[in-house]
């Protein structure tokens, strides 16, 4: 970076020597999102590499999402380091994203006295794909049927979703699709309801599976959380 020898000078003169030197070379930083080509069932990360002349290495503060656009803020620790090169990585989670085009900046904040240093930029864009996406249970198979053209694809794993397409199903304009998720619901101790039934471990709250409305009704059933599922 350009600002790399001021930034130096002014934090030697501002906080003394043995203080973290706060300054990235372009050729040491890469800014990536994760995966590649993120569609909007992937939770998408932006992650940044870099080496640092020191021990002092920075971490993530903040995530700030306007519209389109994405705030990514890290932060180095005040305090003295040693002089060792020394790689790292962060890691900032933006979840799921509808499709569309997006830009994400990266900046490293320092003490008041000290101007942020901008680490890099990145544009992407979230496809929409054919997919599906399982929460509050567990996500064992998704089944993807094209009806048009009598083709299936099956996708296996535990994760929270799949992605039809990438798993090989062709999708042309017009075609009927058919998804099947399959996984199972965990099993939580019961609690409360008619039988005003107690938690053996966790606290009792509103089972959000059900209709039930605990604000209308006293008899409504609810689940243990804080106790793993059975």
């Amino acid at each position: 970076m350009r600002a790399c020898s001021r930034i130096i000078f002014l934090a030697a003169a501002l906080l003394g020597a043995g203080l973290p030197a706060w300054c990235l070379a372009d050729s040491d930083l890469a800014v990536r999102v994760e995966p590649a080509a993120p569609s909007s069932f992937e939770p998408v990360a932006i992650v940044i590499d870099a080496v640092s002349p020191d021990l002092c290495v920075p971490q993530l503060s903040s995530v700030n999402r306007t519209g389109s656009g994405i705030d990514i803020v890290l932060s180095e620790p005040l305090a003295p380091c040693a002089a060792v090169v020394t790689p790292w990585k962060v890691r900032a989670e933006l979840g799921l994203l509808a499709p569309g085009s997006y830009s994400a900046s990266v900046r490293l904040e320092h003490p008041p006295q000290i101007p942020p240093q901008p680490l890099g930029d990145i544009a992407f864009a979230v496809i929409d794909r054919l997919g599906g996406s399982l929460h509050g249970a567990d996500l064992r198979r998704t089944v993807c049927r094209n009806r048009t053209t009598g083709q299936r694809v099956s996708v296996a794993g535990n994760a929270s979703s799949a992605n039809c397409e990438a798993a090989g199903l062709i999708v042309r304009d017009g075609d009927r699709i058919a998804i099947r998720l399959l996984g199972r619901m965990p099993r939580y101790e019961m609690c409360a309801g008619i039988a005003g039934l107690e938690c053996s471990a966790g606290n009792c709250v509103d089972d959000p599976r059900d209709d039930c409305e605990p604000d209308i009704s006293a008899d409504c059933p609810g689940i243990c959380v804080g106790a793993p599922p059975k």
